[in-house]
């Protein structure tokens, strides 16, 4: 899974400059101990925190926040936030190094995961996925902390607008995926039957499908998935989709934004 993350951070190269409503800078009531810095993430910001007990307080009254930490605290940190009852299931793993994101079988791999053996599976993950979780370090750039980021903000009203958008995201993810490899054609992942000429389908993190399967899961039925969870289409999908229409994102890589002190 995710293996377009792989080449993520060569999208920069090819990318718009991301949009940030003010709003979603300055979040009011919580203050931020990371060095009075968010985490620019996917078009979101997303206040940034060294010490656990500010950051559930953060998750609690804000539903979206990042906790710095090292890699091999990530499950008591995440047992401790679910007795509190400031986070739970969803929460999303990044290098504080690179940036790349932490595959679900690396967080299970980790210590605490539970989680013996693992094999390295999906396009585009480092061989060496498996050894690294075990060390507690980050597969790409060995770095021995990560992030945690708890994204789980009401969305709102859900419309048809949004599969319409989760269209565009996949489209536009299949694109970079076709300029990433030397394949001229490809199989529908969905229903295994369609082909898809070079340049063509959309990419629903990995999977490549056609646009037959594409418009059928974003149909009414797909609607009122949404509807019932917002993750139907996968942790923070909802949010991508729709801050790539907006024009707040276009495939830039996580970056650290310090906060500007009034004089």
């Amino acid at each position: 899974m995710l293996g377009w993350l792989k080449w993520k951070s060569r999208l920069a190269n090819i990318a718009g400059r991301s949009k940030v409503d003010s709003k979603e800078r300055n979040q009011p009531g919580v203050k931020s101990l990371f060095d009075h810095a968010s985490l620019l993430l996917e078009g979101t910001s997303f206040a940034m925190f060294v010490d656990e007990d500010p950051f559930f307080q953060a998750c609690r009254k804000l539903n979206q926040a990042a906790l710095k930490i090292s890699f091999k605290e990530f499950w008591p940190v995440g047992r401790r936030g679910a007795a509190q009852k400031a986070i739970g299931g969803g929460m999303r793993l990044l290098c504080a190094g690179c940036f790349n994101e932490m595959p679900f079988s690396f967080q299970m791999a980790l210590p605490g995961g539970g989680m013996g053996s693992m094999f390295a599976l999906g396009d585009g993950l480092p061989s060496n996925l498996g050894a690294s979780a075990k060390q507690a370090m980050c597969p790409w750039c060995s770095s021995a902390d990560g992030l945690i980021v708890w994204d789980n903000a009401s969305p709102g009203e859900i419309t048809e607008r949004d599969m319409d958008a989760f269209r565009q995201l996949w489209r536009q993810r299949g694109l970079l995926w076709w300029a990433q490899n030397n394949r001229q054609e490809g199989v529908c992942d969905r229903c295994g039957s369609e082909s898809i000429p070079r340049g063509q389908g959309y990419l629903q993190h990995s999977d490549l499908v056609c646009e037959k399967c594409a418009l059928g899961d974003t149909g009414a039925k797909g609607l009122e998935h949404m509807r019932k969870n917002q993750d139907y289409f996968g942790t923070s999908e909802l949010r991508r989709a729709r801050n790539l229409v907006d024009g707040k994102w276009r495939f830039e890589p996580p970056r650290i934004i310090p906060e500007v002190k009034a004089a």
